[in-house]
């Protein structure tokens, strides 16, 4: 038998030996806790630092940059900006759609083998249609004159005749009118 646990001291002084480990554990405990506490703050501290140095600074540079949006009218530029934005893309949704005189213009220009250069093209809701250009020789422009009556895009062509008289490097106009499926209004409906 084992009687070490056995305490044969009177009661007071059995309650004195208590009451100092007591008083020993929580001495040992708060040193602990102050121990723990002070390696954290040392290790933590060097960290937190420039943390809280920087939140200020970011808090005066935020303060800077509101005072300047207000002084250089940088909200009135953004909603210019947005403005213009919405009208981009009104214009490209508008330019996405070619309507049948662009194509005529592309498939006109897409012959350009024949020595003949566009110089413009007005073309009238009705199908009325005007075109100037450069021809090299009065054979690419009696060419162009045939192509254009035989691609069926248009009920009529003309050349003037003192375009038709000159041998080369002639300034033509031409007038005609578009066929009723190539004209604008018929695009649009």
């Amino acid at each position: 038998m084992n009687f070490s646990f056995l305490n044969l001291l009177p009661v007071e002084q059995k309650n004195a030996v208590r009451r100092d480990e007591v008083r020993r554990t929580v001495l040992f405990l708060a040193a602990l806790t102050v121990c723990i506490f002070l390696i954290g703050a040392v290790l933590l501290l060097p960290s937190y630092l420039p943390l809280v140095f920087q939140q200020n600074e970011l808090r005066r540079t935020l303060d800077i940059e509101k005072q300047a949006v207000g002084t250089l009218g940088l909200e009135e530029t953004i909603k210019d900006m947005r403005i213009f934005s919405a009208r981009a893309k009104a214009m490209q949704r508008a330019l996405m759609n070619h309507p049948v005189a662009s194509r005529l213009i592309e498939e006109m220009l897409n012959h350009g083998k024949d020595g003949v250069v566009f110089y413009g093209m007005t073309v009238g809701k009705d199908g009325a249609v005007a075109i100037t250009g450069f021809a090299r020789e009065r054979a690419d422009l009696l060419h162009l004159e045939e192509r254009m009556k035989n691609s069926k895009k248009f009920s009529e062509i003309t050349l003037r005749l003192v375009d038709i008289v000159r041998q080369a490097d002639t300034e033509f106009s031409m007038s005609g009118t578009l066929a009723p499926e190539f004209r604008l209004s018929s695009a649009r409906q």
